[in-house]
């Protein structure tokens, strides 16, 4: 898979010397869809679901649209990005400090450094894999559990499937299983 690689000068600060570094940056919205995202709230079958992003709507978007089209507005909402459960390997988040920066400073400046996997030419089945390891690493109860064969066949109606003959080999490996894999 490739990696994306962004650069940002950063600042990054603590309260105490003991405590956790707090990193500021100027990106993107484009450059930040590209690594990261938003939990969006949305709704299903009346409940809505949890998440820190309204959900779309198209007047919103004319807004938005409106407001950005004058090169002078800006939006000064921070976003808070916390890496998930990710390692100096194929994704990571790291801050370098500048050669002024001594390592007691509780003020630093330097250059946050993103390398993200990129996921824009993936198989929704490859998603879906990726996405299920990630459950099951947040909790492990997940890999032992029966599906429920109504939910399945309410998610493969809502999908648009009418069957298991729709679906390939390697997605079957999904469902034949009596536990979640």
């Amino acid at each position: 898979m490739i990696n994306l690689k962004f650069e940002y000068p950063a600042i990054r600060f603590r309260q105490s010397p003991s405590s956790d570094w707090l990193v500021s940056f100027s990106a993107s919205a484009i450059e930040i869809d590209r690594w990261g995202g938003v939990p969006e709230k949305k709704n299903f079958d009346n409940v809505e679901s949890t998440g820190f992003q309204r959900a779309f709507k198209s007047e919103r978007l004319k807004s938005l649209v409106s407001f950005f089209s004058d090169e002078k507005n800006i939006l000064q909402n921070p976003l808070l990005c916390a890496p998930r459960n990710i390692s100096k390997g194929s994704s990571y988040v790291d801050f370098v400090p500048d050669d002024s920066s001594k390592d007691n400073d509780i003020v630093q400046l330097g250059a946050l450094h993103v390398m993200s996997e990129d996921f824009s030419g993936i198989t929704l089945f490859d998603a879906l894999v990726k996405f299920k390891e990630y459950l099951e690493s947040r909790v492990p109860e997940l890999s032992s559990q029966k599906i429920d064969e109504s939910l399945l066949s309410t998610f493969k109606e809502k999908l648009g499937s009418d069957g298991q003959d729709n679906i390939s080999d390697d997605e079957q490996l999904l469902t034949n299983d009596e536990s979640i894999e």
